[in-house]
């Protein structure tokens, strides 16, 4: 079995939380890329994961796929991305935020669904949720695609 490590970072926590359910049922290691002293070589396997806001990956996870571009392109890869608007279109996302050879090289890239943490947002976040719900009444609410977490769940640590 290969050795995993699920890299995320998270704002409200649902990227957190399902990096988490990955490692539960994978068997995984987790961290924050936020955390000091990361190291990647131990590793044979790594999924990147974080979320969609206004069409850009969350900040600290494209600083740090920049910054480690050639160490992950050595390795096993796996990309989730989350968010509140399932008609993300997760490839355009990850094609413009990772370096080609990062997006190339990823076996999976999957979108897990999302859900608003209202209670944790900042407040222009609440602000611009509330005006964009007002225009999209009729669209689907944001919810975490549990097949969709518990079939790349499946994947990770095989060889």
């Amino acid at each position: 079995m290969m050795k995993t490590l699920i890299l995320y970072a998270s704002k409200t926590g649902v990227s957190a939380d399902i990096a988490k359910r990955l490692a539960e049922k994978s068997g995984a290691d987790t961290k924050d890329v936020r955390d000091a002293g990361i190291t990647l070589e131990p590793y044979e396997e790594v999924v990147l994961g974080g979320a969609v806001y206004a069409t850009r990956l969350i900040g600290p996870l494209r600083r740090f796929v920049k910054k480690h571009a050639e160490e992950l392109s050595q390795k096993k890869l796996h990309i989730f991305v989350c968010g509140a608007d399932m008609e993300t279109d997760l490839h355009a996302v990850v094609k413009k935020d990772f370096p080609n050879p990062i997006y190339k090289q990823a076996e999976n890239i999957v979108f897990v669904g999302g859900e608003l943490r209202i209670e944790k947002m900042g407040f222009f976040s609440r602000l611009i949720i509330k005006m964009v719900s007002k225009s999209q009444e009729d669209k689907e609410s944001p919810r975490i695609l549990d097949d969709v977490v518990e079939a790349l769940a499946v994947k990770l640590g095989k060889t």
